[in-house]
């Protein structure tokens, strides 16, 4: 779209608002709000600007993501490994719409957060202090206030299985030679998907990181991250794979969904 040709257009998108964020940046860097999409015009540097959510999914009055944690041990056939255990950030304002230039308010990225020392500091209404929960603490604040968690985490698993089959149709399949093979065989993907549930419990995918950030500073990271690269390294250095379908619970209705042109594409959940 030529915004400049097309006034009309620009009257609608102006009532929106974006989030900007530097191609070349990480961990929240130089991520600013614009309500007003003609600021662009001027930008000499490249960005990845996206529609921004007006409607999280608010717990105790902040707003909240997800980082979920997937492992793609094999491309032909695609096997997905998703960890059951994750991250759930927050930021430490409250939400409004009033000051879209408050990074405390609008970002949930931890490295932008942690510096926010007083609000980390307080506890705050239904989070406590920090700004981390697990997945397993939002499963219980759901369940608890009559949300399915399940079903709600059965859509951000088709966002994961459905981003990886668009990424998977790009990479070359059938080697041909032995080393070839021995590349397909021997590498792995490790990635962070990034999701923001709205307040109709829709889950939108907001960024995937490879690799993700795995910093540890909190008693939450220790929890989930620990656990989850031994998870990670029994499966990738596991000989017996009976040993590694075994440990990991198989979902069968996840298999059924992911028949998108590929054959044999499976989907397992790490324990944790």
């Amino acid at each position: 779209m030529n915004i400049q040709q097309e006034p009309k257009a620009l009257q609608v998108l102006m009532k929106d608002l974006w989030i900007c964020k530097p191609t070349d940046m990480s961990r929240g860097r130089n991520i600013f709000l614009v309500d007003d999409i003609s600021q662009l015009h001027n930008f000499n540097y490249p960005c990845i600007v996206q529609r921004y959510i007006t409607n999280p999914l608010l717990i105790g009055g902040y707003k909240c993501d997800l980082r979920i944690y997937v492992l793609v041990k094999n491309i032909q056939p695609l096997t997905i490994f998703i960890y059951e255990e994750g991250l759930v950030r927050f930021s430490t304002h409250k939400f409004n719409l009033t000051d879209i230039r408050d990074k405390f308010c609008h970002l949930t990225n931890s490295s932008i957060n942690k510096h926010n020392k007083e609000a980390n500091s307080k506890q705050k209404p239904v989070i406590g202090k920090g700004s981390k929960w697990t997945l397993g603490q939002l499963r219980e604040h759901l369940e608890g206030n009559g949300i399915s968690y399940d079903k709600v985490f059965a859509e951000i698993e088709k966002i994961v299985v459905f981003s990886l089959l668009s990424m998977a149709q790009d990479v070359p399949g059938g080697a041909a030679t032995l080393s070839q093979r021995f590349l397909q065989n021997n590498c792995f993907e490790f990635l962070g998907f990034d999701i923001l549930i709205d307040q109709n419990l829709k889950p939108w995918l907001i960024e995937i990181n490879g690799p993700p950030q795995m910093t540890i500073d909190s008693k939450v990271d220790v929890k989930v991250k620990y656990q989850m690269a031994k998870d990670m390294v029994r499966i990738l250095f596991e000989i017996d794979q009976n040993k590694v379908m075994q440990f990991c619970q198989s979902n069968e209705a996840s298999q059924g969904v992911v028949q998108r042109g590929m054959k044999n594409t499976s989907v397992f959940f790490m324990n944790g």
